[in-house]
C-alpha cells in the first residue's frame, strides 16, 4: 500500500480536475441559470426522522484546520449556520432537539464514506432473519477485505461543488483507491451477507460540508454557494486524520442519534487491536466520540495566541476548542434565506 506524495498525487489530482469540470456543467445544465438538487426530505421538521440508509464502510476524521480551512469554516457558518434550506456538516454538530425553539439550521456529522457497499436506494436494511451475530461476522469479513493497517492521514486541498452542494477534497498519504479494489475484488470473489451493490464507483476521498435541502435551488443562495467553492478550490485547508473504521448502516447526516438507532455492525482501529460490534456499542461510546474529534487548528502567524504542541508526524499546531474557530452553531441568524 506504500505510495509516494508525488505518486498519490498523481493519481488523485486529475480525477479531481474532471470532476470539477463535470458537476459544473451539471450544476449549470438548467438553461444556463445554476441549479442544486435539493434533497428535501431532511429539513428541520425530519431531523432525527430521516430512515433512509445505505451499507457502507464510513469513518469519523479528526480534524486539523489551517488559516485558510478555518476561512472556510467563518463563512459557511455565518452564511449559512441559521439556514434551514442547508444542512452544514461539522465534527461537532449540535444535538437535533425539534422541541427547543431556539434551535436553527440543520446539521449533520462530518464523515468519510470510503464506500457504499449498497446504496441508499439499493438498500432495505437487514432482514429480520440476519441475527446479530452474522451482521458482524460481515462486518469483520470486510475488515479482512480492506488492506490498509496504518492510520490514515489525508491532506485536505480545495472545495468541489457538486450538484447537491459543497464537499471538501483531498489526497491520502496511501494510494485507498488500490485497497477499495482489493476489496471490491474480494467481496465479488467470496459470497456474503450482503453483496456488493455499488451506486457508483467511488474513486476519489471526499466528505460533504454542505447539502442543500429546502428552496428551489437556484437564486442568490446558489451564487453564494458557487462562490464559496471558487474561492475554495485550491486552498489547503488542513489535514484529516482517519485511525478507525465501520461497517453498518448510514445516514445522509451520520447524527449520533441517527447512529444509536443504527448502529456499526463492526468498527476497528488502525495501528491498533481494538474491535467492537453492535452489541458494544452504545450510547456512552458515542458519547465518548466527542473527544476523539476535536478540531484543532495548524499554526500560522495570523492564528491566535496558544500553546503549540507536536503532533507524531512531526508537524506543529495550536490546538482550540471548536468554538475558537468557529465550527460550531451560531447564536444569532446570519445570512439567512
Amino acid at each position: 500500500m506504500a505510495s509516494s506524495k508525488s505518486q498519490v498525487e498523481a493519481v488523485y489530482t486529475p480525477i479531481y480536475d474532471e470532476m470539477r469540470g463535470r458537476n459544473m456543467k451539471n450544476i449549470y445544465m438548467s438553461a444556463g441559470k445554476p441549479t442544486f438538487t435539493v434533497d428535501k426530505a431532511i429539513s428541520a421538521d425530519t431531523c432525527g426522522k430521516d430512515a433512509r440508509r445505505c451499507l457502507s464502510l464510513y469513518a469519523f476524521p479528526k480534524v486539523t484546520l489551517t488559516p485558510g480551512g478555518t476561512r472556510l469554516v467563518t463563512a459557511l457558518n455565518s452564511s449559512f449556520g441559521a439556514d434551514p434550506d442547508v444542512v452544514l456538516f461539522s465534527p461537532s454538530p449540535p444535538e437535533d432537539d425539534a422541541g427547543n425553539a431556539e434551535r436553527e439550521g440543520v446539521w449533520g456529522k462530518l464523515h468519510w464514506t470510503l464506500m457504499q457497499i449498497q446504496g441508499f436506494n439499493e438498500w432495505k436494511g437487514p432482514a429480520k432473519a440476519d441475527a446479530l451475530e452474522e451482521r458482524e461476522e460481515f462486518g469483520r469479513t470486510v475488515k479482512s477485505y480492506f488492506p490498509h493497517k496504518s492510520r490514515i492521514k489525508i491532506r485536505m486541498c480545495g472545495v468541489i461543488a457538486v450538484r447537491t452542494g459543497l464537499v471538501v477534497v483531498g489526497i491520502p498519504d496511501a494510494n485507498i483507491n488500490e485497497a477499495r479494489d482489493r476489496c471490491r475484488a474480494r467481496m465479488n470473489e467470496s459470497p456474503s451477507l450482503y453483496p456488493l451493490k455499488e451506486p457508483f464507483l467511488n474513486d476519489i476521498v471526499h466528505s460533504t460540508i454542505l447539502r442543500v435541502c429546502g428552496g428551489d435551488g437556484t437564486g442568490p443562495k446558489t451564487e453564494q454557494i458557487l462562490k464559496i467553492a471558487e474561492d475554495f478550490k485550491d486552498v489547503y485547508l488542513g489535514d484529516a486524520f482517519v485511525d478507525e473504521l465501520s461497517v453498518g448502516e448510514a445516514s445522509w447526516r451520520m447524527m449520533d442519534d441517527e447512529l444509536l438507532k443504527t448502529p456499526p455492525m463492526w468498527s476497528w482501529r488502525l495501528g491498533g487491536e481494538e474491535e467492537e460490534g453492535e452489541e458494544g456499542r452504545g450510547e456512552d461510546d458515542l458519547d465518548g466520540e466527542s473527544s476523539f474529534l476535536n478540531c484543532v487548528s495548524l499554526s500560522d502567524s495570523d492564528a491566535l495566541s496558544t500553546s503549540v504542541t507536536s503532533s507524531d508526524d512531526g508537524d506543529s499546531f495550536q490546538r482550540f476548542s471548536l468554538e475558537d474557530v468557529g465550527w460550531k452553531r451560531p447564536t444569532s441568524s446570519v445570512g439567512g434565506k
